[in-house]
């Protein structure tokens, strides 16, 4: 009886190149704060490392808003740096939690921890 191997088609360098570079479809959430919709959309690898730059922390959960807050089903954001100090207003509570979760299953990120980092 012959043997059932699988096998491994191996790509070249420029073949795996082109495949990890072609443009990635980006995951969504659509979540309800505020009695509103809004929708999480993944953030980039470079917007993961530039948060992660950023040494004033204080603003992390707001910041983390800015970026990945859209109207859905559009490119739109929800929030811009000006806001920030509206949005500091905001009570803090299960809404914002909602925000934080979603972006951490975005990004697998645990947002209440890097937030103390």
């Amino acid at each position: 009886m012959p043997e059932n191997k699988k096998v491994v088609q191996e790509l070249t360098r420029d073949q795996i190149r082109a495949k990890m570079f072609t443009s990635h479809e980006f995951k969504r959430e659509e979540i309800t704060v505020f009695g509103t919709k809004i929708e999480i959309i993944q953030p980039s690898l470079g917007q993961i490392l530039k948060a992660q730059e950023n040494p004033d922390r204080s603003d992390a959960i707001i910041d983390l808003m800015i970026e990945y807050c859209y109207v859905p089903g559009t490119k739109e954001k929800v929030f811009e740096p000006a806001d920030k100090d509206g949005m500091k207003k905001f009570p803090a509570g299960k809404e914002i939690v909602k925000i934080s979760d979603a972006i951490g299953r975005m990004t697998s990120i645990d947002v209440a921890d890097a937030e103390k980092n």
